[in-house]
């Protein structure tokens, strides 16, 4: 709300959350609207339908989750750039992210790797090749967005990867330098990191790397077995299985970490 770009309107979702804390809560800005959804949506379909909620359809849309912090000139830094030709416009600009507690960057863009992979780069260069935008805060120009925006399947992790695939396909994706929001980050969980790595791949019909994917994660899973972290294995495995066949068991997403 102290941004130099103040918003026009505000969903906050409480994604089933089942604490009260946003029933106990009482703000009275009238560009403020709270939305519930009956069960843990997760993040690409909790986006979805906050998105739907909106009534007001500006030029551009912020996601944002609940942890990120941001510095009061943030957004005014996220604008301040070169929104590029008609033929080729910026679809998608994210902040630099650095870490709540350690001041470090941890996030400035990320790359796809030979193999599939999504790999973040942990440091500011403004040369870095920039292949997607961590989904914890991003603005995405609302024209350019398609109903469901982010793929409902995925449930968490990778589905900003295939966003930003998708966007950049049609104009440019942007990471500000000089930008900064904070944010606690934790490692993806081997269940969602074998299962959407594979599930994007196949999504968009990229068989090397599909199989480039395939290869590494079987690896992962053959180094586990020989380590003996057999629930660490089993997890990996079902995770792929279900990247392959698109189904998905979340009481996997703990297990075998």
């Amino acid at each position: 709300m102290n941004q130099s770009h103040p918003p026009v309107e505000i969903i906050i979702l409480d994604n089933d959350s089942n604490d009260d804390v946003i029933s106990n809560m009482s703000i009275s800005d009238a560009r403020i609207r709270f939305v519930h959804s009956d069960s843990n949506l997760g993040y690409a379909a909790g986006m979805n339908y906050a998105f739907k909620k909106l009534r007001e359809k500006t030029e551009w849309t912020l996601f944002l989750t609940h942890e990120v912090r941001m510095s009061s000139d943030t957004i005014n830094k996220l604008f301040s750039i070169d929104l590029g030709p008609p033929e080729s416009p910026v679809l998608q600009i994210g902040p630099t992210l650095a870490l709540l507690e350690e001041d470090k960057i941890w996030s400035h863009g990320g790359r796809i790797t030979t193999t599939g992979g999504a790999r973040h780069n942990d440091h500011v260069d403004s040369d870095s090749r920039i292949g997607w935008l961590d989904g914890a805060c991003h603005l995405v120009r609302t024209g350019a967005l398609v109903k469901p925006i982010f793929n409902d399947s995925f449930f968490l992790y990778w589905e900003d990867v295939e966003l930003s695939l998708r966007l950049s396909e049609q104009g440019q994706i942007v990471c500000v330098d000089d930008a900064i929001a904070y944010q606690s980050t934790n490692t993806t969980p081997n269940y969602f990191m074998s299962r959407n790595r594979v599930r994007t791949w196949i999504i968009r019909r990229d068989a090397p790397k599909f199989i480039s994917s395939l290869v590494y994660v079987c690896a992962q899973i053959v180094r586990d077995l020989l380590r003996g972290h057999f629930e660490t294995a089993g997890t990996r495995l079902v995770g792929t299985i279900d990247g392959i066949t698109g189904n998905f068991h979340p009481e996997h997403y703990f297990r075998g970490r």
